[in-house]
């Protein structure tokens, strides 16, 4: 018998905090909860008007979201030149897998998300590009059923994250950089997309 006390959905640690500071007045004013919505989002595609529920919802929590990111305006500098840094390696990278994906004839996807254990990855973080990076990618590609582009934007720029399936899965990253901010979004992006998901089901 399934356990009523489990919830779908288990919020990072940046999403949940911001559920702490906005459950009460989303309480008050919707009459639900936020953080059951998004720890249970299958439960809420039925109700009734949910869709502009959850609109007005994302307005207030994008605001929220805005102004905690204000109290961070210093960090914002240091944090755009590494960010700058990280989006020139992605493009240098994205640009050679998806021409050696082309000659190898592997398929080179965009997907929404893949289902995987992540504890078996073989994660690679790399800081800069180089010719070795290049060899790197040709072999990973070689023994890889596909290949996914699973980067992530923050602003104008792309974190990125490539994920090669294979007998042993492994997995490319380019080195993030450290900043409150880049949590915060990562809470905010969370959110979002489970609000998305209670919209498309509704």
């Amino acid at each position: 018998m399934p356990d009523d006390d489990v919830n779908e959905y288990q919020l990072g640690r940046a999403a949940s905090a911001a559920v702490d500071k906005l459950e009460a007045q989303m309480l008050q004013k919707y009459k639900l909860s936020l953080r059951d919505i998004l720890e249970n989002p299958s439960e809420y595609s039925e109700k009734p008007n949910i869709q502009d529920t959850i609109n007005s919802m994302k307005k207030e929590i994008d605001d929220y979201f805005n102004s905690v990111k204000a109290e961070y305006a210093d960090e914002e500098k240091k944090l755009s030149e590494e960010l700058k840094r990280m989006d020139e390696v992605y493009k240098k990278i994205d640009t050679l897998i998806t021409s050696k994906a082309l000659e190898l004839n592997v398929p080179y996807i965009d997907p929404l998300e893949i289902n995987r254990d992540t504890t078996n990855d073989e994660i690679i973080v790399i800081y800069d590009y180089s010719d070795d990076i290049e060899k790197l990618i040709e072999r990973l590609l070689s023994s890889s059923i596909y290949a996914a582009d699973l980067s992530t934007p923050y602003e104008d720029y792309m974190m990125g994250l490539w994920f090669f399936s294979g007998p042993r899965p492994r997995a490319l990253s380019v080195n993030a950089p450290t900043s409150p901010l880049l949590e915060i979004e990562a809470g905010r992006l969370e959110i979002d997309s489970i609000l998305e998901r209670v919209t498309a089901l509704s």
